[in-house]
């Protein structure tokens, strides 16, 4: 989502109907956090009573059911999306009654579904009107799991929209390192980047009205100038997941999680570039219409001007590539790792349908996969998408990452990938580089380019990869990398770990 002033994404479907404001609340309860979480120090959850959970399922019955004559209707989808959301946050919670933090919790869920139902009537009548006043609660479907959820946006008192126009042109990218910050302890600016750093005092999560004074003037000076590409950039990172920086893109790293640099200069309005680089192999440059001469390293190239140039590195020596994907196997943006990495994009869980090679096996795998959906489901407010094997489409596969359960007897896309990754996996044994596992009781968890379409992940026997209390927060942990052998482990959803890894930058086994 982007940040409109003062958007506030933390109402999520707890936040909007079952965790009002704390100051609105007879006892504190948790603050929720991006699409879940909880803090900490708080008292536990309350149960709601038979009769509390029969009055939340009639209220989202009225609310689906004014959705439902909408849709037929053609109304607007994005009006609609703002009712349908009220009735998303119902069902969640009648399927996870436990988010209640407090009685009054309970009861605020009740005028909340009050207010989705006369959203849906006010729409009816072809007369919404809460597109009004200064704090708004609107809706969008998440590309991932198509959960639909809420955002806020609050409007400060002297909001007028030429301003929040502007200010959307306005991107401030902020550095945390080399970067000294100067000034008051409630005000300070980062020396050598467009880092503003200021403190509300004595206002919990609000906001002063010197620091909104403060923030209306920077948004206005940074809006009315809209956003300036630099002639210099100083632009780090470990993963090809976050690479970009206005006119560079680092597009391959000799080694992923290790510090990757550059630092790019351009002169005479765009002709000349001196670049230094760390710890990459390939480099792409962008607005690169003038060009005539790149220094890179200490070594000088002559080029062809063009909307973009792609360097490629080959031991100490740089070359000029072929724009456009790397050809083979190579570790890049949005396709580099680790498993968890599958779960920032659209992605499809198949459930087998087959006769498995080991039942112990695959009933861990499906309860891996069981714990998964919950998890996902308490946390952040869907479901994933999910189908059976048999049903998957050639479209399934140019449209999600696929997650795959069980093994190459009851899953039939496991059995037409598994040859074609770096593990065996036969009947008898897994094999792992030269480690040799009996396969009654092991086999193996790990995410590769997808053989049937290598521009999509391809992941085996797992969701995410944290610990449950990683769900809990805003920063899950991966703990197992590119690849795991893991054991079953009996009645327990997560399995054990026996031995995990990364795959080197071509996502094969490091020697």
């Amino acid at each position: 989502m982007k940040q409109l002033l003062s958007i506030t994404l933390a109402f999520t479907l707890v936040g909007l109907i079952s965790q009002p404001g704390a100051a609105q609340q007879a006892q504190p309860s948790p603050t929720p956090g991006g699409r879940g979480g909880r803090g900490g120090g708080t008292p536990p959850p309350i149960q709601a009573k038979p009769d509390e959970l029969a009055k939340i399922k009639e209220k989202t019955g009225q609310i689906d059911a004014l959705v439902k004559d909408l849709k037929a209707k053609r109304t607007n989808p994005e009006l609609v999306g703002d009712v349908e959301v009220y009735a998303h946050a119902g069902k969640m919670l009648l399927e996870y009654p436990d988010m209640f933090a407090n009685q009054y919790a309970i009861e605020h869920a009740f005028t909340t579904l009050d207010q989705g139902i006369e959203r849906g009537k006010q729409l009816q009548a072809n007369q919404p009107q809460w597109n009004q006043g200064k704090r708004r609660i609107h809706a969008y479907t998440s590309e991932i799991d198509g959960a639909v959820l809420p955002y806020g946006v609050t409007l400060p008192d002297n909001y007028d929209p030429g301003q929040l126009e502007s200010s959307l042109r306005a991107r401030a990218q902020l550095e945390k390192e080399g970067f000294p910050s100067v000034g008051d302890p409630d005000y300070l600016r980062s020396q050598g980047a467009p880092g503003l750093w200021m403190v509300s005092k004595e206002t919990g999560h609000g906001t002063s009205p010197l620091v909104r004074q403060r923030l209306d003037a920077f948004l206005k000076e940074h809006g009315d100038k809209g956003q300036i590409s630099p002639d210099h950039i100083r632009f780090l990172t470990y993963t090809t997941r976050y690479n970009r920086s206005y006119w560079v893109s680092l597009d391959g790293l000799e080694k992923h999680y290790e510090r990757a640099e550059v630092d790019a200069q351009r002169a005479d309005g765009g002709v000349s570039y001196d670049i230094k680089t760390k710890n990459l192999t390939r480099l792409v440059l962008h607005e690169t219409e003038h060009v005539r001469e790149i220094k890179i390293d200490g070594q000088t190239l002559k080029v062809k001007a063009g909307p973009e140039i792609t360097l490629d590195r080959n031991g100490s020596a740089w070359k000029v590539a072929r724009n456009g994907p790397e050809r083979g196997l190579h570790k890049t943006h949005a396709l580099q790792d680790p498993i968890d990495d599958a779960f920032l994009d659209p992605f499809l869980l198949v459930r087998p349908t087959g006769k498995p090679w080991n039942n112990d096996v695959n009933e861990q795998a499906l309860r891996t996969m069981a714990r998964f959906d919950l998890l996902w489901g308490r946390y952040f407010r869907g479901h994933p998408f999910a189908k059976d094997d048999k049903d998957v489409t050639e479209a399934d596969f140019a449209k999600y990452h696929v997650v795959l359960f069980g093994d190459p007897g009851s899953n039939k896309w496991i059995a037409k990938t598994i040859g074609k990754l770096p593990v065996k996996w036969t009947q008898q044994s897994v094999t792992l580089g030269g480690q040799i596992f009996p396969s009654n009781e092991n086999y193996p968890a790990m995410i590769y380019p997808n053989p049937l379409n290598p521009a999509k992940y391809v992941v085996l026997n797992t969701g995410l990869t944290i610990d449950d209390r990683g769900y809990n927060g805003d920063y899950g942990t991966p703990l197992w990398g590119d690849y795991a052998i893991v054991k079953v482990k009996p009645g327990a959803a997560v399995p054990e770990m026996l031995t995990a890894g990364l795959f080197d930058e071509h996502w094969q086994l490091a020697k």
